[in-house]
């Protein structure tokens, strides 16, 4: 799967606190490449993709998308407790805060998720029990630091 297609297929199962969203927000770091969201929706929203600059611009997301952060600590304090979905690579991306981790890479064909559900419980967020449902070697909480 490409990173894409993580953020719609984990937004998919993901309610935000306003339930009066017109359009699902997904940012990446400008540092990072785009995600090519162009003419994707999810539940019925536009998904609209948005390069941000500094880490005070996080929390005007819904999904803040991380997969290419060398250090994703600095993103993932900047929305601590905010609704905004932090994805990202790796266990260690779920014991720094983030909110789902994909494990595996292009060479694997076998890609899991964790969930950190201690972060997504603080942002408020809801996951449908889909998301949280354990596939392959998945598991469903990483604790924190």
């Amino acid at each position: 799967m490409t990173e894409a297609d993580w953020v719609v297929a984990v937004s998919r199962f993901v309610e935000w606190p306003n339930t009066q969203l017109r359009d699902l927000v997904v940012c990446s770091p400008s540092s990072s490449p785009r995600l090519m969201l162009d003419n994707k929706s999810v539940r019925g929203l536009r998904v609209v993709e948005k390069t941000i600059k500094n880490t005070p611009e996080a929390k005007s997301c819904h999904v803040l998308a991380l997969f290419s952060e060398r250090n994703p600590s600095r993103w993932i304090q900047a929305v601590r407790g905010a609704p905004v979905l932090t994805i990202g690579r790796g266990r260690e991306f779920c014991i720094h805060g983030g909110i789902v981790c994909v494990l595996g890479d292009d060479t694997d064909s076998r890609y899991r998720h964790n969930i950190n559900l201690e972060t997504l419980a603080r942002a408020g967020l809801y996951a449908r029990n889909e998301l949280l449902v354990p596939q392959n070697d998945a598991t469903r909480s990483v604790p924190q630091k």
